[in-house]
């Protein structure tokens, strides 16, 4: 065989086996790479300056926020591309656990601290503890939730930070919203009102189980012409309809926040 027979093939094995490689780290040399800014952001998030941070995908909210996702090994962040911040992380190498080596009131310190590292200046804001809740999965284990809110006037914010970790008091999930709400003058539509109005646009009539089956989001927007509007996204798991029960009914409303008015309505299986 000859010498020239002889490099051909070494240059053949030398890029199997880098496409290998490749494969297995899950670099796609034709895939979007996403901001060297957000991926410093990701590896100061988990302390690990040399972590492998790979860009998955970039998604709108309901409200029409842009973020950008990225991952490590298994576990998944969220970045504000705005801002270059961590704004979310599911940490999938954490295991729920069955048994409750710790109870809900033991693991709130570990939450705390975890909210106090990554949400900025925590603990010189009004951060108010405003929900904590027992997730129970059976077989999969059980989670325990803490969410803090930001407080001003005495009323929540849109600002919060949530943190759910399992009976070891491990950080399973973090959820961070810190946005600088528009300056506007007073509203005539409060917040339950624009709420209220959103869910009679998206289910009509129907009946909804309870609060915990009902998901919203809510933002006060100034528009390009000054109106002031309420973005309401809303999502139920389960209504009832015509005695039948029909399945994730969704939509985000726009609503004029100082007449009440719907002025946009983008729903989906309603």
């Amino acid at each position: 065989m000859s010498k020239r027979m002889y490099f051909i093939i070494g240059i053949l094995i030398i890029l199997v086996i880098a496409g290998f490689f490749l494969y297995a780290t899950g670099f796609d040399p034709c895939a979007p790479q996403g901001s060297g800014e957000s991926k410093t952001a990701v590896r100061a998030f988990i302390g690990d300056p040399n972590a492998v941070v790979i860009f998955k995908k970039s998604y709108k909210n309901v409200i029409g926020e842009s973020y950008d996702i990225y991952r490590v090994n298994t576990d998944e962040f969220t970045v504000d591309p705005t801002t270059g911040s961590v704004v979310g992380a599911s940490l999938l190498s954490v295991p729920r656990l069955q048994n409750k080596n710790l109870y809900i009131q033991q693991t709130e310190s570990n939450a705390k601290d975890f909210a106090a590292r990554h949400y900025n200046d925590f603990y010189s804001r009004t951060m108010m503890l405003t929900e904590l809740k027992e997730w129970d999965y059976g077989f999969s284990g059980n989670d325990y939730s803490f969410t803090w809110t930001e407080q001003s006037m005495g009323s929540n914010t849109s600002n919060s930070v949530r943190v759910v970790v399992n009976t070891d008091g491990k950080v399973l999930y973090y959820f961070a919203r810190d946005k600088t709400p528009p300056t506007v003058g007073p509203v005539m539509v409060g917040k339950d009102l624009a709420v209220e109005i959103a869910t009679n646009e998206v289910i009509g009539t129907a009946k909804y189980r309870n609060e915990p089956e009902k998901f919203i989001t809510t933002e006060l927007t100034v528009m390009p012409d000054h109106r002031v509007v309420w973005v309401v996204g809303l999502q139920f798991l389960y209504v009832e309809k015509d005695k039948r029960l029909e399945a994730n009914p969704s939509g985000i409303i726009y609503i004029d926040a100082m007449t009440g008015e719907v002025l946009e309505s983008d729903r989906c299986c309603s």
